[in-house]
């Protein structure tokens, strides 16, 4: 291969390899707003068992200052999980977006089942895409590949443009 052919095919394994990033921000912010959901059980999981516990059966002060600490924490973790599950769901229809603007069907499904419908909260491999749309796995891959040049344009437009269309 000459040395101008690699340098092409290395910009384009590297563009590849950035709007697949940009595609699992979806996957990233499910994981972020599930990881807060957790912590938020976990905090009032904590704080409910804690607070129910009276070792000595005698009368103490007033646990005001102990009450209102354990609401700001609560009202703390919500504010983050609200963040967390809003940011989520800008970057699924964000991402949605993109994929409906392919230019096949074809592109769309495997794009789709690949970076939005998670299976839990990992992507479908080529070939369990392959067995549900009744493709070879070496189509998907070659379709997977299409799409990913395909988005690279709306995806990896420079920061400038996406700031002035906001």
């Amino acid at each position: 291969m000459k040395p101008e052919e690699r340098r092409k095919v290395e910009e384009l394994k590297k563009q590849n390899e950035e709007v697949k990033a940009w595609l699992r921000r979806y996957r990233n912010a499910k994981l972020y707003a599930r990881r807060m959901r957790e912590e938020a059980a976990e905090l009032i999981s904590a704080q409910e068992s804690v607070g129910a516990i009276n070792y000595d059966g005698m009368p103490h002060g007033s646990a005001e200052s102990d009450l209102s600490s354990m609401f700001a924490a609560r009202e703390t973790m919500r504010e983050k999980l609200a963040r967390a599950e809003k940011r989520m769901a800008e970057t699924y229809m964000e991402i949605v977006e993109a994929i409906h603007e392919l230019p096949s069907q074809a592109e769309i499904d495997i794009m789709s089942m690949r970076y939005i419908e998670l299976d839990g909260f990992k992507e479908r491999s080529m070939e369990e895409i392959a067995d549900r749309i009744n493709y070879h796995p070496s189509r998907v891959k070659s379709l997977h590949a299409a799409a990913l040049t395909h988005l690279a344009p709306t995806v990896l437009k420079p920061q400038e443009e996406k700031d002035d269309t906001k």
